[in-house]
């Protein structure tokens, strides 16, 4: 079965959730469902130990989880870069 995660108290103009809320609890959602994390009322926490799991599983399958474990060391201005080209 899967579960939702409510929305944490609105903010914002007109009372809409901030768009980082919305992210930070579709990761808390993708937490209980996916990697089976029980639901805290601290969203935060729950959206970073399902973010440690998915990490977790993807070392289990060596699996890299960072440019550096790829092999590149990429100096802040390719980061940015990089950043950048993703974005479109």
């Amino acid at each position: 079965m899967w579960h939702t995660v409510p929305d944490s108290p609105l903010c914002g103009a007109a009372g809409h959730v901030t768009f980082m809320m919305q992210i930070r609890n579709a990761f808390a959602q993708f937490a209980v469902n996916i990697f089976d994390i029980p639901c805290s009322t601290d969203f935060n926490k729950t959206a970073l130990a399902g973010i440690e799991a998915m990490e977790d599983y993807f070392r289990s399958i060596q699996m890299p989880t960072s440019l550096h474990e790829l092999g590149l060391d990429l100096t802040e201005k390719e980061i940015h870069e990089l950043a950048f080209k993703c974005s479109f």
